[in-house]
């Protein structure tokens, strides 16, 4: 739409754009302005943040896969002086390309806090669109239209009671730590690098409880002819084992959704259609040993006897796993031991990708399920991206 007299090139980046607005075609959406912003909402309460770049020059959403590649790769298949136009933007839980240098992610410095609050508020702000007070103005001085969009909370009502908490740890898809054999291998999957990445997830998790933790896992038994899924585990199968996943695909959809302030549960939104949904994953685990008490100090006494460096908790698997075997030594057991049931599901599509794991206590007679996942809330989600960044090397050694 540009003319010869406006094309503009800045190191290598075309950066070319009309500056007379009558040179753009009008839009053939007939919609208000109104209607526009209400669809806004809409789309980025049920967006897939993680997994996706938002791409303002193509005008559509790009899958993560395409940016996967490091430039290393990149510089295989694109000529030297096109190095610089095939980099890869920094990638993080919110991925939004600037539209004139493309290898730039405007939105690269943001956290994961802050995109779960963007699209926290945009889940807000979607419902309140569906009011009569945004079409119209009230008739009681309330706020209304576009003022109570920035209102303080306080004012858009009173909350409603909390509803009981729901036992589950979210291991978020995180594609700027992935490590390079990962993401090469999800950026040839494609569309359904989701099953690959739950897989992989599946078990680094399995390896934590088993290996880190020293927790006892065997298979689900099902007493009804409808299993809904089931996973063997035993301690000679290897990471890569492919029996982790040989579950049956689920038949129930679960029940969950997006966590706002006056809507906790509601159905989990499926992935994409064309996808063949990846199977749910089970376990039943047993610990008789109170692993998860006194871990930081545990393992300050080690690093005073050791040469190691301190990494933040979690961080080390050589080193959480000496916390485990110095907490066993104390044999400081418990009467009976605590048996729990964990299930496992991949989710995505019109949310953010991501690993749900939800735990159901199913013996604690000694009461300490609710100390156990406290302490698995923090330390399983940074465990199990360890034990994802070293499962090369583990898969490999001997």
């Amino acid at each position: 739409m540009a003319c010869e007299e406006e094309e503009c090139v800045v190191e290598e980046w075309d950066c070319t754009f009309p500056s007379l607005p009558l040179s753009v075609p009008p839009s053939k959406n007939t919609e208000d302005l109104c209607a526009l912003l209400f669809g806004f909402f809409t789309f980025y309460s049920k967006f897939d943040f993680p997994a996706s770049v938002v791409s303002l020059r193509d005008g559509h959403v790009l899958p993560i896969t395409e940016f996967l590649k490091t430039d290393k790769d990149a510089s295989k298949t694109e000529n030297p002086s096109s190095l610089k136009r095939s980099s890869t933007p920094k990638l993080g839980p919110m991925n939004v390309l600037d539209p004139f240098e493309r290898s730039h992610n405007v939105a690269g410095n943001l956290n994961e806090r802050t995109q779960k609050n963007f699209r926290k508020e945009c889940c807000e702000a979607e419902k309140y669109c569906r009011s009569l007070q945004y079409q119209r103005k009230s008739a009681k001085g309330k706020s209304w239209g576009l003022v109570k969009l920035f209102a303080p909370q306080s004012e858009t009502g009173p909350s409603q009671a909390k509803t009981e908490k729901v036992l589950e740890v979210c291991v978020p898809f995180k594609p700027a730590v992935l490590p390079e054999f990962l993401r090469t291998q999800l950026a040839s999957a494609g569309k359904g690098f989701r099953r690959l990445w739950f897989a992989k997830i599946c078990a680094a998790v399995h390896t934590v409880f088993r290996e880190v933790l020293q927790c006892s896992l065997s298979e689900e038994t099902q007493s009804s002819e409808k299993v809904v899924g089931e996973v063997e585990v035993n301690n000679n199968q290897s990471l890569e084992d492919p029996g982790l996943l040989s579950g049956r695909k689920r038949l129930i959809s679960v029940e969950e959704g997006p966590s706002t302030s006056t809507m906790v549960q509601a159905k989990r939104q499926r992935l994409d259609s064309e996808l063949e949904e990846p199977e749910s994953v089970h376990w039943i685990c047993s610990q008789i040993n109170r692993v998860w008490a006194g871990r930081r100090k545990v393992r300050r006494d080690l690093l005073k006897t050791s040469d190691e460096t301190s990494k933040p908790e979690g961080g080390c698997i050589e080193m959480e796993s000496r916390v485990t075997r110095s907490i066993m030594e104390k044999d400081d057991k418990l009467q009976e031991a605590l048996q729990f049931k964990v299930d496992a599901e991949v989710v995505g599509g019109n949310e953010s990708t991501m690993v749900v794991l939800r735990f159901h206590p199913t013996l604690d007679t000694a009461g300490v399920f609710q100390d156990f996942f406290h302490f698995l809330e923090s330390f399983l989600p940074k465990m199990t991206e360890t034990v994802l960044g070293r499962m090369e090397d583990l898969a490999e050694s001997p």
